[in-house]
């Protein structure tokens, strides 16, 4: 069958996917994905013609359609002007996982490392969003420490006394002035140490694909976390995605 020519990610501009899966009462819903900053974008008006797990060419053929179509619709509701879109290309957001947010908060880790890197040149603004789980990441009332609690019982009442609870929140930005490409290990030492890893943690997460360490530098904890809306997102990605810097994105919602 020959597949219509989709149109690209209205977010970043890279390919795009599309993926179906089926429920328990065999109704399908169709999804498009990035596969540079993993957005996924729902289809619920695609409905396709099946027989059993097989998906007709003529359905799958108007799902491209119907893509194409929203692709199109969405990239002129976000064109700005080019002031507006270089900056979007400068920021990008980070998901961190909590006990890395509190080392790099801590000045400990000063290298994030990634399975992959922006399409930019350095220096470029990254914000730090704190991933949700098990484990809290606090700032204290204190002192200003960032650090993992505990007790999530006695962090709740904490709050009582302003103390923060900085999950689900972006809670800093740093630029990154330089990404050090590790493709056989040759850069090993280097990753491992300044990104708080041990070999065999590296090795692991690796998995032989080539890596990237992007340095960590002029961090920049904020008095109060902000939310991804005003970054103009409403989800967190898996692992990073651009996006408008903080001021241009919010605009009086920073206030």
């Amino acid at each position: 069958m020959n597949h219509l020519k989709l149109e690209s990610c209205p977010n970043c501009g890279v390919e795009i996917r599309l993926y179906s899966h089926t429920s328990l009462t065999d109704k399908y819903e169709c999804f498009a994905r990035c596969s540079e900053c993993k957005t996924e974008y729902l289809m619920p008006e695609v409905h396709f013609t099946t027989h059993g797990v097989w998906i007709y060419p003529s359905s799958i053929k108007k799902a491209e359609r119907l893509w194409n179509e929203r692709a199109v619709s969405m990239c002129k509701l976000k064109r700005r002007s080019p002031t507006m879109k270089d900056e979007l290309t400068k920021s990008v957001l980070l998901s961190v996982r909590p006990k890395w947010c509190e080392k790099i908060a801590n000045g400990e880790k000063t290298l994030e490392v990634r399975k992959n890197k922006p399409k930019i040149p350095t220096p470029l603004t990254c914000y730090i969003y704190c991933t949700v789980g098990c484990k809290l990441l606090t700032k204290s009332h204190l002192n200003g420490n960032i650090y993992i609690a505990s007790n999530r019982k006695y962090q709740e009442a904490l709050e009582w006394k302003g103390n923060q609870t900085l999950n689900g929140k972006v809670i800093g930005e740093f630029v990154c002035d330089e990404i050090t490409t590790d493709f056989r290990g040759e850069c090993a030492d280097i990753l491992c140490k300044k990104g708080c890893l041990t070999l065999d943690e590296l090795k692991q997460y690796s998995r032989h694909d080539p890596l990237y360490g992007w340095h960590i530098s002029a961090l920049q904890i904020y008095d109060k976390p902000k939310a991804l809306s005003e970054f103009g997102i409403s989800r967190a990605p898996q692992s990073w995605r651009y996006v408008m810097s903080k001021d241009d994105a919010g605009g009086d919602q920073n206030e």
